[in-house]
């Protein structure tokens, strides 16, 4: 085994470049993963806020719409029995007077 000279590049003078290439190459690609990674992760949260608020809309309106549909039925209720109340009575009173007294 060779002793360490406390030299850790040992190589061949002649291949200094390519490994200095190679160790830019190696160092760049790491640099832009981080910046792909961290640009991904920034996308993602940015798609997380826009779902959260489409999904806040989508509650809002049915809820809109539910509390619309309320109130439409209960007018409806209102108006029908306001419509048959008299109705009702009149009925009744024509089946009162109909009736024979015994």
């Amino acid at each position: 085994m060779a002793k360490e000279t406390g030299k850790t590049d040992s190589f061949h003078p002649v291949f200094a470049p390519m490994f200095a290439l190679g160790q830019t190459a190696l160092e760049e690609l790491d640099h832009q993963g981080e910046r792909w990674l961290e640009y991904g992760a920034s996308q993602v949260a940015e798609s997380f806020r826009v779902a959260r608020g489409v999904r806040s809309q989508l509650i809002g309106a049915a809820s809109t719409m539910v509390a619309t549909a309320g109130e439409l039925a209960a007018r409806t209720l209102d108006a029908t029995k306001a419509w048959t109340t008299p109705i009702g009575q009149v009925v009744a009173s024509v089946a009162n007077a109909a009736t024979p007294k015994v």
